[in-house]
């Protein structure tokens, strides 16, 4: 179907709380798009590379393409900690969500699953990743890298995916729904949203600490023109 090569690789560089899951399983209705959701695989090499697109091979219960364009999803600094390697890999999706939705998402994410987050916490997070994001989208061409604002994803996503689509050269469509994986919410979103098979929008919840003017001003500086 296509050759092995740099160009048929798809990341989805986002941060928590971003919905990089809700985009995955939607990229991978694709006939050409397979992965393993959120794989915490740090990527130091080509070598790296190659042993996740043996991995997706085997994960899946259908026999793949002997050459399919592979996704992943990295939401952390330090999964990606060679910015170098990005350079001619492929297609780069950055997934960026405003600041006051993500610190509440994470707040009530991380209370419900693990142990909450303080605010500090969840500002340093989102802090030094949209800084990481901002480094790498600077460093990528009009061709390699798009940037999606979150929100567009669930409240204009007729429009937001065939953007998408347009921009990854897909054969078909994507659609607003999407079948459930072994992986689905043990992967990434841990959410009972995830599991719905839709795009689905969801109650916004108010922040109630305040967010520094330098988170603010990432994302703003991220978003750019990306709505037009």
């Amino acid at each position: 179907m296509y050759p092995f090569d740099k160009k048929y690789q798809i990341f989805i560089m986002g941060h928590m709380r971003s919905r990089s899951s809700l985009l995955a399983h939607l990229l991978m209705e694709s006939e050409q798009i397979f992965g393993m959701g959120e794989s915490n695989r740090v990527y130091n090499s080509n070598v790296d590379l190659l042993k996740a697109r043996i991995k997706t091979r085997l994960s899946w219960k259908i026999i793949l393409p002997l050459k399919f364009t592979f996704l992943d999803q990295i939401n952390h600094n330090e999964k990606t900690p060679d910015l170098s390697l990005f350079s001619s890999w492929g297609k780069i999706l950055f997934l960026v969500r405003a600041p006051a939705e993500t610190f509440e998402s994470i707040r009530r994410m991380t209370k419900q699953h693990y142990q909450e987050w303080p605010h500090e916490k969840i500002e340093r997070y989102y802090r030094e990743r949209m800084q990481f994001l901002l480094t790498l989208k600077q460093g990528c061409s009009e061709i390699q890298g798009l940037t999606i604002p979150s929100e567009e994803l669930v409240q204009d996503s007729d429009k937001c995916l065939t953007k998408i689509g347009e921009f990854l050269g897909l054969q078909a469509p994507l659609h607003k729904k999407y079948r459930n994986h072994a992986f689905t919410g043990k992967h990434g979103d841990p959410s009972d949203n995830i599991r719905s098979g839709e795009i689905k929008r969801t109650p916004v919840h108010q922040y109630s600490k305040e967010i520094s003017s330098e988170c603010i001003d990432l994302f703003k500086a991220m978003h750019g023109d990306s709505s037009n």
